[in-house]
Order: structure tokens, then sequence, then C-alpha cells
């Protein structure tokens, strides 16, 4: 077989990025350098190519695929002609999501003649993310790390993302492969090199952010031309389209907010919600979007923070939506942060993404705080309680710098009236040193002078035990006294508790007993099966004198499934939980008597071995006795060797 020569080669091919034409052949479809392929849930890609050629006589194309360089496959696609025109399509070419890069070579064939028509190179699949927003979401594009599975779409235009876009800036590129013109941020780049660390997934960012910009003019969409150059939405939608993964994006990391906050810019919220409905329209396979809250800026506005509050409540407006925490970042200025803060933002958003997209296992305490209510905790009004994220463990730091942790909530707008707090699991504290008729409460400070010896501020803040701090809040109303009920029972099960079934399958289970605190007029009974809500029962309490009986019945099947009953009291708008029974199962009762043979305690070497458990195996109780497994006396029900008391091994079995 002998090859075109090279002169012959380049004298024939034509080379134009919108026909993707060389020599006699048009591609309609055929991968750049350095692109990347979405991943499907398979793990994989498919690279198709296929094109046309303006000259007869050729018989066939081939197609060389490589990984690493190296030649995997091998395809032969034959040349279908019409009027000296023809058509031809290889079999999509499969690539993984892994650390390994793709290349094809095609070939024109004429009897022993062949021609190398286009090599492409550094292929990859992997995920899609979008970042956006001001000059915290681009950072200047002054980052210039690479890492060879990083990659990103298009040019930034001039100006930080300011200016009209050039429609002929369509290329592949490493991620900062200019630091500017392919940059996509020092958060960005972090978040993508994290990604392939620990999950081992290559990843395409496309950073469509502008500085100085607005809400509105992220909102801001062209009807009839979506993809418009000369704003910034369409920037960011043209640059997505164009590289063929507007149907893939996983998830936005939006940035914006201090213009709000100086005054550069109003309703933040109205002309957020007209942007998602832009991105839901335009990129429908977002599943997340990560919003930072802005941090306590210099030369803010006093109504700086509503911005900040309606920010934090984003994401209980939209359940894709959810809110990390500016505030507590390495390096702030008043208004940007140094290379370790956004650093410290990158990891802290990726923990989210990896739980969200990845199966991540840590999930502990990795969103920022957020708080729930504000109540009074007793009659005096002397102490506020604010409640948290359910899951929140939080930390109380009495002092940073000159500034006291007491002096950052304000009620009604003033401070300096708490006079200490304390953090108990999901709760902070706040002991005031008066009472109070106040009805709002805040937390942080709208601003911080920038003359102040306590400018920039960076604490104190509430944060969890994995060092996530609080989002700020602006006047959260502070709810009235609730007293604990007081509540005994004559009839409730207990957690782990196996009620035997009956002919028809079931169990009935009674929560029975009196209440003592006349503050309420209803108990309400929820009931889940595997944590998801299945009845609801409600009893009107009929009081002689301070005490009423109150009765609950509910069945429940003997299956291979837990059930849980949290019972509550209620008045008015205003409930509190009185108390939670969980892992409750109905099935049948066995017993085990005799020596050692039957305890069977002390196997360790086989399997299942004593210290197997199932979530459907039970056991109860235990009497105190010389037996080194038995040292005291219990009447609790428990998993079925999840400790003592043990059943042994052919027990469980």
């Amino acid at each position: 077989m002998k090859s075109f020569s090279i002169f012959l080669f380049f004298l024939l091919v034509c080379t134009s990025l919108q026909a993707q034409k060389f020599f006699a052949t048009t591609f309609d479809k055929l991968p750049q350098n350095y692109q990347l392929y979405p991943r499907n849930d398979q793990n994989e890609a498919f690279i198709p190519i296929s094109g046309k050629i303006e000259e007869a006589g050729w018989e066939y194309f081939s197609l060389q695929i490589l990984r690493n360089k190296q030649v995997i496959g091998y395809q032969k696609a034959g040349i279908i002609y019409t009027n000296a025109v023809g058509k031809f399509a290889f079999s999509p070419v499969k690539i993984k999501a892994e650390k390994a890069e793709y290349g094809v070579k095609i070939y024109a064939f004429k009897g022993k003649d062949s021609l190398n028509v286009v090599n492409r190179e550094n292929i990859v699949s992997g995920d899609v993310y979008i970042i956006s927003g001001q000059s915290n979401a681009t950072v200047f594009f002054n980052d210039s790390r690479k890492n060879e599975f990083c990659r990103t779409f298009g040019k930034i235009s001039g100006t930080w993302g300011v200016d009209v876009a050039n429609p002929a800036d369509t290329l592949w590129a490493l991620s900062n492969q200019d630091a500017y013109n392919q940059g996509v941020g020092t958060m960005g780049f972090e978040f993508q090199q994290t990604i392939l660390e620990k999950y081992g997934i290559p990843t395409c960012v496309i950073n469509g952010g502008f500085n100085w910009s607005s809400m509105k003019q992220h909102a801001t969409r062209t009807a009839n031309n979506p993809a418009d150059l000369t704003n910034g939405y369409g920037r960011m939608l043209y640059r997505i389209q164009k590289a063929g993964v507007a149907l893939a994006v996983k998830a936005l990391i939006f940035r914006q907010g201090e213009s709000e906050a100086y005054g550069e810019g109003a309703d933040w919220g109205g002309y957020f919600d007209v942007y998602y409905k832009n991105l839901k329209t335009d990129l429908p396979s977002l599943k997340q979007i990560y919003l930072f809250q802005i941090d306590i800026i210099d030369f803010a506005r006093p109504d700086a923070p509503q911005v900040r509050d309606i920010q934090r409540k984003v994401a209980d407006k939209y359940p894709d939506i959810q809110v990390v925490a500016s505030v507590g970042t390495a390096g702030f200025d008043g208004l940007h942060y140094t290379t370790d803060g956004y650093l410290q933002n990158a990891h802290e958003f990726t923990r989210l993404v990896g739980r969200d997209f990845y199966n991540s296992t840590d999930i502990d305490n990795i969103n920022a705080p957020n708080i729930r209510r504000a109540f009074f905790s007793n009659r005096e009004k002397t102490e506020i309680t604010l409640l948290f994220d359910n899951e929140q463990e939080l930390v109380w730091t009495d002092q940073v710098r000159n500034l006291l942790m007491k002096n950052q909530y304000y009620l009604n707008g003033i401070n300096g009236v708490v006079s200490s707090g304390s953090a108990v699991a999901n709760q902070v504290i706040l002991k005031l040193n008066s009472p109070t008729t106040a009805t709002l409460v805040s937390y942080l400070p709208p601003a911080i002078d920038s003359k102040s010896p306590d400018f920039p501020y960076t604490g104190p803040y509430i944060k969890n035990k994995r060092g996530l701090r609080a989002l700020s809040f602006f006047e959260v109303k502070i709810e009235p006294f609730v007293p604990i009920p007081s509540v005994s029972f004559t009839k409730i099960p207990q957690n782990l508790q196996l009620f035997p079934r009956n002919a028809k399958n079931e169990a009935v289970i009674d929560i029975k007993g009196k209440i003592e605190t006349t503050d309420y007029n209803t108990l309400s009974l929820v009931v889940f099966r595997n944590n998801v809500r299945i009845k609801y029962y409600k009893n009107t309490l009929s009081f002689i004198g301070t005490t009423s009986n109150f009765s609950f019945s509910h069945p429940i099947k003997a299956e291979l499934a837990n059930y849980n009953f949290k019972l509550y009291a209620i008045k008015g708008l205003d409930s509190v939980l009185v108390t939670t029974r969980e892992n409750i199962v109905a099935g049948d009762a066995y017993l085990i008597n005799g020596q050692s043979n039957a305890a069977a305690w002390g196997v360790s070497n086989t399997f299942p071995n004593s210290e197997y458990r199932n979530d459907f195996c039970r056991t109860f109780g235990q009497v105190k006795s010389t037996n080194p497994f038995i040292t005291e006396s219990d009447t609790t029900w428990a998993l079925s060797n999840n400790g003592k008391p043990y059943v042994g091994v052919w027990g469980i079995e």
C-alpha cells in the first residue's frame, strides 16, 4: 500500500472550523482535539463520526481508535455515492469516563492508495459544570494551573467577561491553557482537580461569570436569540451550546450579589427567579445549583443584610438549590479573598457535589448551618433559642480579635442585649440581659466601616463541627414561648421493639396516656414506614381540670419494613415534638435455651459469627448472672448480636 505524498495532502486539505472540511471530505460529526464528551449512566460516552466526500473513486474510510496513544480498535466505513458525492458513517466510538485520553485517526482508501484525512487526540469523557457570577466567581481569570483531564470550551471575552464575545472562539482546551482566555477561575480549577483526584472523572467547567455584574444582567435573556453574544447570559449559553453539552450540565456554581449590596443593582430575588427559570429552559439537565451567600462587604448599603437573607431563603423556595457561606472564608479583604480562601470555598462546595453526584460517604455536617426557627425558651422572655437544621452539631466561639460572639445578635436591630450564649446540638441558646419585647432577631452586622479596627469582619461565627459557618440571617421572627408538655404513658412501644403478628400478618401498636399541660388542645401522631410518611392521626384533647387522656392505635404489617411514630402536642399553629419511637417491626418470637452449645457465644472465626446482625432480627433483655457475657440486668429491645445480649451463632443464623 502506498500513501499519497505529504505535499499532495497539504495541497488538497482545506480546513474550516465550521465546515470541518479536509481534502474533499466534509465531516458533519467529528471530535475536536481536547473535547470532553459527557458520560452516561454507564460511565461511557459515544463519539459520532460521519461525513461526505465530494470526489468519486474512493472506496472506503478506515478509523483507528487510540487510548493513551495505543491503538485499541479499528473500524471500516463504506462510501455510498449519489451523483459523485459519497456519504459515510462509522459506528459511534465508545470511550470510558476515566483518567485516559482517546484519539482517532481517519484514512480514505482508493485501491492501494490511502490518505490520512484527519487525526484527533486528547479526547476524554466526563461531567460538565458551569460557574457564573461576578468577580468572586471569575477570580479575575488568573490561575495558571493545568491538568490534562480538566477541560473547558471557548474563550473569555475582554474586560473579564464583560465585552461582546467573538463567535469564532469555539475550541476545546485545557482549563487555564491560557490563564485568561481559557480561564475557569481558582475555585473552578480546584473543583475540577478535586473531582479528578477523588473520583477519577474528567470534567469540563465553563466559567460564564463577568465582573461587576448585577443579578439583572445575569437574568437578561434575549427571547428570540438566547445565545446573544451581547449579554452575559447569552455569552455563557453560546459556549455551552457550541460545546454540545446543553443537555448534560449537571450543576451550576453561582456567586454574585455584591453589586446589589453596594446599591449598584436592585431586586436580587426577583431577578434571580427569572435567571432560575431561564436556566431551567435552556439547560434541562441541570440538577443542582450551589449558591454562595455574599459576605459582609465593604461599602455595603444598609439593606445589604436583606440581600444576604434573600439568598439564604432561596434554598427553601427551590429544592435543587443549596446555599454556601462566604463568611469565614480565608484571606477576606472586605470584598475578595486570597488564593487560600478560594481553594477553601472550592473544597466546601465540592463536598456537596461529591454527595449529590458521586455517592460520597463524607456527608456529615457538610452544609452551612441554616436557621429554621427562633423562639423564646422561657416565660420571662430572657432566653431565646435559635434552632438550626436537624443534623447540625454547632460550636460557640466567645471571641475573635476584639469582637464578642454575644454582640453579633440583633434584637429588633439593636445588639449588646445578649449576656451570654452557648451551642447545644443544633441549637444556639441566647441569654438576655433583661426581658425583651423584641419580635425579630438578626445575626451578623450589616457592615463594618473600612476605617474601623475591626475591618474586615472575620468573626466570630456560629460554626458546625466541620468548621462550616452558619448563613447570616436578618429579622427572623421570634416565636412565643411554648411550654414542654407533661405527658405520661400507659402504653408506648420501645425503639427496635418487635410486636408478635396475628393471623392477619399484622400487629397493632397502641400509644396511650395522659397530658397534664392545658397549653395544648390537640395531640397528633405521624406514622412512617421506611421513613416515608404513611398516616396522620389527630386527637382533640378534653381536659378534666388540668388532665386529658389520649389514645392512638395503628396496625403494622409483618414485613421487611421499619415503622416510626412521632407524637406532637399542638396549639394553634405551634407544635412541639413530644416523643419519637423508631425501627418498630412485627413478626414472630422464638426462644433458645440450654447450656454453652445453645448460647454459642464464643465463636469468632466462623460465619455468621456472634457479631453478625440484621435490621430485622431482634432480641430482648438479659438477667444479670455470673456468665461473663451477661454482666447487668436489662429490659430493652435491641438488634440481635448488636452487643449484649447475644443470641449466638446458630440463633442469628
